[in-house]
């Protein structure tokens, strides 16, 4: 690979690689991936979108989504003690449902108002603080 290439993609191919599969073969199990998109990514010529990281990762329940989407912790297994890889499965899932829902104006705008109205909140109690000390 080139030097250029994206981390994530780089994980993502280390995902195949390790689990001994090729393009072809995953493409052939896991109809979500085209081999036109896995040497894509291969290439860095573009990311791997929400698909193709929740395929792969539901493909292959004992990888770590949070290593794969942040390079954080280990690819496989578990981190402090706990298996974290079912909790970012549906991290991921809840990701793409709230990315679904945003399409929908009536579900954007009340969601926006409860994170403005979160963060006004948020904004009063330091500024009532402030006004304490």
């Amino acid at each position: 690979m080139k030097e250029d290439i994206p981390e994530i993609n780089r994980r993502f191919m280390a995902v195949i690689n390790h689990k001994g599969y090729t393009g072809y073969r995953l493409a052939k199990e896991v109809p979500e991936i085209s081999t036109s998109t896995i040497s894509n990514i291969k290439k860095g010529l573009y990311r791997p979108g929400q698909d193709a990281i929740t395929a792969l990762l539901m493909k292959f329940t004992d990888v770590s989504a949070r290593w794969l989407l942040s390079g954080l912790g280990e690819m496989f297994g578990k981190e402090d003690g706990i298996n974290v890889t079912e909790l970012d499965k549906e991290a991921v899932i809840a990701t793409e449902r709230h990315s679904f829902l945003m399409e929908n104006k009536m579900y954007r705008d009340w969601f926006e108002a409860i994170v403005y109205n979160a963060a006004t909140a948020m904004i009063n109690e330091a500024n009532e603080k402030k006004g304490k000390s």
